[in-house]
């Protein structure tokens, strides 16, 4: 007899990030900058070529002749956390 579970975990994250540039940005910009350091962290935190606790990650670049520095500091995560179970009926404790 096999048994099939779902879960499904969400948390609130919030991610701290500031961006310096020698031009103005929309909001869609910084958004675009945001997500472009968040990948290149996490490429780097999961193949442990970063300790995340020891420093920010800095990201440098330069995007149609505009240079841009994008530090991302931390993340802090909400107490409030959601569960949802699902799939077969569980096991009462």
């Amino acid at each position: 007899m096999k048994f099939n579970y779902e879960f499904t975990e969400s948390i609130v994250q919030r991610n701290d990030f500031t961006i310096e540039t020698d031009t103005k940005l929309s909001e869609d910009e910084v958004r675009e900058l945001s997500s472009e350091c968040m990948t290149n962290f996490n490429k780097k935190f999961y193949n442990n070529n970063f300790k995340y606790k020891d420093e920010d990650y800095i990201l440098e670049g330069e995007k149609e002749g505009h240079k841009y520095k994008v530090t991302f500091a931390y993340s802090e995560y909400d107490d409030n956390t959601q569960e949802e179970f699902g799939g077969d009926k569980y096991k009462e404790d």
